[in-house]
């Protein structure tokens, strides 16, 4: 234990593993989605324990190595950021060497397999189409990821339990007794059965004194015979037990409506504004990204007048995927009218309880811009074609306008439009140029765009000049 790096060990790889809506297996929420290390249909929980790449993520950590798959933990901590890693540390740093004590320091391999902290996200179930999202965690992004690319990533509704090799179910009633942190995201977890009913289960096995955690658009707190307040009075009359909800809110008003598609705004005001006080902890927890970064002054003002925490405004979400939501493919001169919004907000910031946390959010996005992409100029480019490309689709098909709640952005747009050669083209323009779905051949894209582009966005036809 005295030769291991604080600065890079992490507690998750001896006690957790994430299962997506398609039954991909992570190491973490943080690490990559395009490389999984199993799926629940041919993999056992077991098997993916000592896999060769979580054993690998192990004998790095315990050799002061950083594993390439936790990169977006590391770069966070680098633009001084506070991660997910260090997050999980400061939890579960106490455990760390009962945690280690059975591994192999040459090879990775851990011979104690327990699962203290649950990550399974049941299904891709969800009431709303987040613009960052698609149908890997939104049911209701089919038709709209058809529009935008000609196929979608996962086929309408999936659920991990389906088709697994094991029951997910048995490694929760495995586990019941061991399990110190169980973490509910989706989809949308609040609208879906298996979260209530593991409530049920720890509630009748005693298990009240376990930390309840949640990412969620917070639009329901009944839901079908459930009422969630009934459930979270066991945890939070339990002094060892705790409910902490994270609120996905990146913005206010009609931005909040755009951005995450499917809110309604007083609702959600209302939801966070009666569950605070009542045991329950709220935290805020916004994605950053060029859908919201020029509103963060008016959310952090929001979050003020709500009376969440300062402490409990959880800023370390970039947005790095999709690769056009990043906010540093911005311009220089957008980037620098930004940054000055930014650091006047923080000048005139009141010298109470929110300063010091409102500055170090400041302080964070600044950092994130100077962290500059790993990319030519060009990509640069292409990132930037495909978010007029995406927002243009999406507004109308939605009947929604971007440039209405982000006005900044109309000269940057009017720009990007006048550098695209084909715009004439509409048929050609709307491809996807990302190679996101490089598998689809040119022909069949050609078939898909030019027969059904119109009916896909619901118009007879569409300008862009």
């Amino acid at each position: 234990m005295k030769n291991i790096k604080k600065d890079i060990i992490c507690p998750l790889p001896w006690s957790h593993l994430m299962i997506q809506p398609n039954g991909n297996i992570q190491p973490c929420c943080m690490t990559p989605t395009e490389t999984p290390i199993g799926n629940t249909k041919v993999n056992s929980l077991e098997e993916v324990w000592n896999g060769d790449e979580l054993k690998t993520i192990r004998r790095e950590m315990l050799n002061g190595i950083r594993p390439s798959m936790c990169s977006r933990c590391y770069l966070m901590e680098d633009t001084g950021v506070i991660s997910p890693r260090q997050s999980a540390l400061n939890r579960h740093g106490k455990n760390l060497e009962t945690l280690v004590k059975d591994t192999n320091i040459e090879t990775g391999h851990n011979d104690t397999f327990v699962l203290k902290y649950w990550d399974f996200r049941f299904s891709n179930i969800c009431n709303f189409k987040c613009r960052m999202c698609g149908t890997f965690a939104s049911s209701k992004w089919v038709d709209d990821e058809i529009a935008l690319h000609g196929r979608v990533v996962t086929e309408g509704l999936v659920d991990i339990r389906s088709d697994s090799k094991v029951e997910i179910f048995d490694y929760i009633d495995r586990f019941i007794n061991d399990v110190e942190e169980i973490y509910f995201a989706g989809g949308e977890p609040l609208i879906m059965d298996e979260h209530y009913i593991i409530l049920e289960k720890l509630i009748k096995a005693g298990r009240t004194n376990v930390d309840i955690r949640y990412n969620t658009n917070f639009s329901h707190i009944k839901f079908k015979k459930w009422n969630l307040e009934k459930l979270w009075k066991p945890f939070i009359d339990d002094k060892n037990g705790k409910v902490s909800v994270m609120v996905s809110l990146d913005a206010v008003g009609e931005l909040s409506e755009l951005a995450r598609h499917g809110t309604n705004w007083n609702e959600l005001y209302n939801n966070i504004k009666s569950t605070i006080g009542t045991g329950v902890h709220i935290f805020i927890s916004p994605t950053i990204s060029i859908l919201n970064v020029f509103e963060l002054p008016k959310l952090f003002d929001t979050i003020r007048e709500l009376g969440v925490s300062p402490h409990n405004i959880i800023f370390n979400n970039f947005l790095t995927e999709p690769h056009h939501f990043d906010i540093r493919i911005l311009s220089e001169e957008l980037k620098s009218e930004l940054i000055d919004k930014l650091l006047n907000y923080k000048n005139q910031l009141p010298n109470d309880a929110y300063k010091f946390k409102l500055s170090y959010c400041v302080d964070s996005c600044i950092n994130f811009f100077n962290n500059k992409l790993d990319i030519e100029q060009h990509e640069i480019e292409v990132r930037r074609r495909e978010l007029f490309r995406v927002t243009t689709i999406l507004d109308i098909r939605r009947n929604e306008n971007f440039i209405k709640v982000n006005p900044q952005y109309e000269n940057w747009f009017n720009q990007i439009r006048d550098s695209i050669t084909n715009k004439s083209v509409v048929t050609d323009f709307f491809k996807d140029k990302t190679n996101q779905y490089h598998n689809i051949t040119d022909a069949k894209k050609d078939s898909l765009y030019s027969d059904n582009l119109y009916s896909y966005l619901g118009i007879k036809k569409h300008k862009l000049i």
